[in-house]
């Protein structure tokens, strides 16, 4: 008899935790945890600034992000900035 088993990443949803800056009016708050995607009450934010997609990581990947996030010359520390001068509150 075979068994079917669901792979773990099957079962569990992705979830994504945004390091960028807390932008305008809270439409984005730093750290905030967001299960199974990119959230879509912001499609307008990713249309005016397509780099905060950037900005979301998977939460164990955390620890790297802010560390590139410090580090000058590296893709996230420029997303960061990009959208600090774009629309932070």
């Amino acid at each position: 008899m075979v068994r079917k088993t669901k792979s773990a990443a099957a079962a569990k949803p992705q979830r994504l935790i945004y390091v960028g800056p807390t932008l305008k009016g809270y439409k984005l708050v730093q750290y905030q945890v967001f299960i199974g995607g990119y959230p879509t009450h912001i499609d307008n934010v990713f249309a005016e600034c397509p780099q905060i997609k950037h900005l979301f990581v998977p939460v164990s990947a955390l620890n790297t992000a802010e560390s590139d996030i410090e580090k000058a010359g590296t893709p996230l520390h420029k997303y960061y900035t990009l959208a600090t001068k774009w629309g932070v509150k």
